[in-house]
């Protein structure tokens, strides 16, 4: 499957419209679901990369769909969430799907102006776990 790495080099350039037409190419290759969800995760990463965030919610909700325990996908469905401003539910993504204190950290620091997000029990979970010393 050519045309998966060739995406990932597009992103990586910051050139998302190619990233994304290639992750779409390699769906149509796929041969099985077993790996489609990450296929379906890096295009949702290139939709909210380059600010479409509808497109990168379906997609992310999909790779979900695809394998419910996916992180990733959990972390692109809070961003595109974000980004179309539905900050209530970027921040039940975030206690739903996710336990990676990294990613969650940097959804927290990402998006510390939004007092919704901020307000919800998942990230203040976090801030108080960030808190605690040692």
């Amino acid at each position: 499957m050519i045309t998966r790495p060739a995406g990932d080099e597009a992103f990586k350039r910051g050139n998302y419209r190619d990233a994304w037409t290639k992750y779409s190419e390699s769906l149509d290759l796929v041969p099985n679901q077993q790996i489609a969800f990450k296929i379906y995760c890096n295009r949702a990463m290139a939709f909210v990369k380059a600010n479409r965030f509808e497109e990168g919610l379906a997609d992310a909700e999909k790779a979900i769909q695809l394998k419910s325990d996916f992180e990733k996908a959990f972390y692109w469905k809070a961003k595109a969430l974000y980004g179309l401003r539905n900050f209530s539910d970027a921040a039940l993504c975030v206690g739903e799907g996710m336990s990676d204190f990294e990613m969650l950290l940097d959804l927290v620091v990402s998006y510390s102006r939004s007092r919704a997000f901020l307000a919800s029990p998942a990230v203040l979970a976090i801030l108080r776990l960030q808190a605690q010393p040692g």
